[in-house]
Parts: C-alpha cells; sequence; structure tokens
C-alpha cells in the first residue's frame, strides 16, 4: 500500500544513540586496564651535594671477664707466715732432737725394760725406734700437711683441716714434751703456739670478709 509512511530499521551492531535518539559522548580509549589508575610517582630531586646519612656504628661486644680478686688482708699474710713458722720449728726441733738421739734411746730403753721385764734386748730395741718414730715423725708429718694445705686457705674444707691439725699438733706437742727429755722439746711446744696464733689470725674479722668473697 503506498498510502503509509516510511519507518527507518535500526542498524544491527552497536551503536552510542539510545532510543531517545540523543548521542552519548564516546568513551575514551585506554591503552590498558582503567582509566582511574594513579600514575607511577617519581624520585624527588636532591640538592646538589647531598649525601644520605650514615648509619650508625655498631656496639663493639666485649667478652666478659671475671672480676679481678680481692687482695689478701694483712691478717691472712700474717697467718699464712705463722704456718710457714711453726712448721720449719716443728721440723728444726726434730731434727735437733734426733742429733741427740743416742741419749733419747737409753732412755727409752730403760723405760720399756721396765715396763716389760720378759722381753729380748732385740725386742725391745724395736719398740723404742717404733715409739721414737711414732713420737716425732707424727710431729713432722702434721707440719707438711700444715704447710699444704696453706694455699688453699680460702676453702671452708681446708680452713677445718687447719684447725683439726693445730689441734692434734699441740696435743702431739704435750705427750712428747711429757715423755722424752731433751732441752730442745720446748721447740715443740714453741711451733705448736704459733700455729694456734696462725689459726686466729685466720678468724679475724678482716680475714673473714676475704673469705666470704670466694666461698665455696
Amino acid at each position: 500500500m503506498t498510502g503509509l509512511p516510511h519507518r527507518p530499521q535500526p542498524a544491527t551492531g552497536t551503536s552510542n544513540v539510545p532510543a531517545s535518539g540523543t548521542a552519548l559522548p564516546p568513551r575514551p580509549a585506554t591503552a590498558s586496564g582503567p582509566s582511574n589508575v594513579a600514575a607511577p610517582r617519581t624520585a624527588r630531586p636532591q640538592p646538589t651535594g647531598w649525601q644520605p646519612p650514615a648509619s650508625p656504628p655498631r656496639p663493639q661486644l666485649t667478652r666478659w671477664q671475671p672480676a679481678p680478686p680481692a687482695p689478701k688482708p694483712r691478717t691472712i699474710k700474717a697467718s699464712t707466715w705463722l704456718w710457714i713458722g711453726a712448721v720449719a720449728l716443728q721440723i728444726l726441733t726434730t731434727a735437733l732432737v734426733l742429733l741427740g738421739a743416742g741419749e733419747l734411746k737409753t732412755e727409752l730403753m730403760a723405760q720399756v725394760a721396765q715396763a716389760f721385764p720378759g722381753q729380748s734386748l732385740g725386742n725391745r730395741t724395736r719398740v723404742v725406734y717404733a715409739a721414737l718414730l711414732l713420737l716425732l715423725g707424727s710431729g713432722v708429718l702434721i707440719s707438711l700437711l700444715e704447710l699444704a694445705l696453706v694455699p688453699s686457705v680460702r676453702k671452708r674444707w681446708a680452713r677445718i683441716s687447719l684447725v683439726l691439725l693445730a689441734f692434734f699438733g699441740t696435743l702431739h706437742a704435750l705427750l712428747v714434751f711429757g715423755s722424752l727429755s731433751s732441752p730442745f722439746l720446748a721447740g715443740l711446744l714453741v711451733s705448736a703456739s704459733v700455729a694456734v696464733g696462725a689459726v686466729v689470725m685466720m678468724y679475724l674479722p678482716a680475714s673473714r670478709a676475704w673469705f666470704s668473697g670466694g666461698r665455696r
């Protein structure tokens, strides 16, 4: 029929023209990704001659070392010399007594013959030598033990041992002095007195304070 008006047909594909007929502005084309991506930040220019601050030096680690030991007080030094003097007197007295061993032997033989009249001469002689060795040799042994313990005087067990040795040394001196007759035996009593003085010096307040610093 020729009397109807002509209506345009919509074009195929996509179009920016909406149904109302108003054209939309074209969308900007981007290389990749959305258009709101921030641009990369550029480094700020630094002034001429500027250098970054140096890092602080690393602390030097020192190896741990124990504190130096406290010096010996005068009381400990005096005690050490008293111990040495007591040992020297003991050994010297024993040597002097042995120089007159003939008289001691005769005296002991008379005492053994009176105590054991039925024993032979050989048995009596052996008893006399054993008595001399016990009476004089034990004192020397006590003195050598004291001398060996003096360097360890800061240890508690050494101090206790020295006290016991001084006690037995005093008993030994009294026993020998009462059993034998010799003008040199008084040296044993002097040696025992010096050893007792060394013990007293070890337990004075200054000495105890020094011992407490190395208690074991």
